[in-house]
Parts: C-alpha cells; structure tokens; sequence
C-alpha cells in the first residue's frame, strides 16, 4: 500500500522543516550555545519563521493559479488548478501550523523543564 502525504510541490513542506532544523543546529552551534536554552529556541522560532516564508508566498501563488479550457467535444469550460499540500492542507497553511507546532512545543518544553 502506498500512502501519500503531499500531492504536488507539498514536499518542499517537509523540505523546509528540515531545513528549519539544521539551520538552527548548524547556527547554534556557531554561536556556542548549548542544546535545550533559550537561546537555542530563539534562533529555532527565527530559522523556522525566515523558512517557512517562501511556503507562504509559493503555496499560495501556486494554489490559486489555473488554466480555463473549452472542452471540444461538448464546448464546456474545464477549469484545472494545481494542488499544492502536505498531508491535505494547502502548502501554504502550513506556514503558520508549522511554527505555531513549534513554539507550542518549545513552550511545553519550557513550563516542564522550569516547572512553571
């Protein structure tokens, strides 16, 4: 059985939480801060922000475009769009699902490691 979470250029979904990941591991590391501190976080919202960007601004380019043709055999109009998504949801929604995801989690992270 063949289960398939993105249909279209959703991929790049899960291309920009990796992204998101390693950018902010690779640029922690450089600035010498420790796994699990705020600072980590910090850059963590950050990267995951300035990634997920473009996914905001292409999912919804590319979600809203389509193609008007006349069908010839009955002259009706066809209207094809593209879709765009990563596991149903419009590439774009998950410019704001992933980093909402993402401070939940690090909040969570927080109030149990602080015990707040």
């Amino acid at each position: 059985m063949i289960v398939l979470v993105w249909r279209g250029r959703g991929y790049l979904v899960f291309l920009a939480a990796v992204a998101a990941f390693v950018l902010t591991a690779v640029i922690a590391n450089a600035l010498g801060y420790r796994d699990a501190t705020m600072p980590t976080y910090a850059v963590e919202i950050i990267m995951t922000a300035i990634v997920f960007l473009p996914i905001w601004i292409y999912g919804k380019r590319w979600n809203s475009a389509e193609r008007v043709l006349i069908d010839k055999s009955t002259g009706n109009e066809v209207i094809l769009r593209g879709r765009h998504t990563a596991f149903g949801i419009p590439m774009q929604y998950w410019a704001i699902i992933w980093p909402v995801m993402i401070i939940a989690i690090l909040g969570f992270t927080i109030t149990s490691k602080h015990g707040v």
